[in-house]
């Protein structure tokens, strides 16, 4: 009887009660959404960051390491790569006159890979590779010609030397 009463109210209805499970259906699928995005975004992170060898801790210092430092950081458990790299921040001028304070680091490593979407690898210490990462202004272009420098008293500015993009 009871399930008689429920078809004959259903068809009576119908337009509310095709309604009531759209909202039903549309609340658990917003919901499930929302509980599985967390897992796939996590997932999704971790196999770019194994993809990609990213690292997760940076050690810097103003002074710098020996062997002796880099070794006892390798022998470290929990230490899958180390690498000892150099950077510096110079002043950079392209062929337009603007001047940008640039990083500039060494790329012979296996951690912190990236992905060259234009151009080639470096054939040599002439030239270098701009990574775009969406903050700068400039518009370097491949081929482009940078002169770094420390300081206006920089040989490198007085002889108009530069890298190429």
């Amino acid at each position: 009887m009871f399930h008689i009463d429920t078809l004959r109210l259903i068809r009576k209805s119908f337009n509310r009660f095709f309604s009531l499970v759209m909202i039903v259906m549309i609340g658990v699928a917003f919901m499930m959404g929302l509980l599985s995005s967390r897992v796939i975004m996590e997932d999704s992170v971790d196999r770019y960051n194994d993809r990609y060898h990213l690292q997760d801790i940076q050690i810097f210092s103003s002074y710098g390491f020996d062997e002796n430092d880099i070794e006892a950081i390798r022998s470290l458990e929990y230490v899958e790569r180390c690498f000892p790299s150099k950077m510096i921040d110079v002043f950079s001028q392209g062929e337009d006159g603007t001047v940008f304070v640039t990083r500039v680091e060494e790329t012979r490593r296996d951690v912190d890979l990236f992905e060259l979407l234009e151009g080639r690898m470096p054939d040599n210490s002439a030239e270098v590779i701009v990574l775009n990462n969406n903050m700068g202004v400039g518009g370097d272009q491949i081929g482009d010609k940078l002169t770094l420098y420390l300081d206006d008293d920089d040989p490198a500015v007085r002889d108009g030397e530069g890298v190429d993009l």
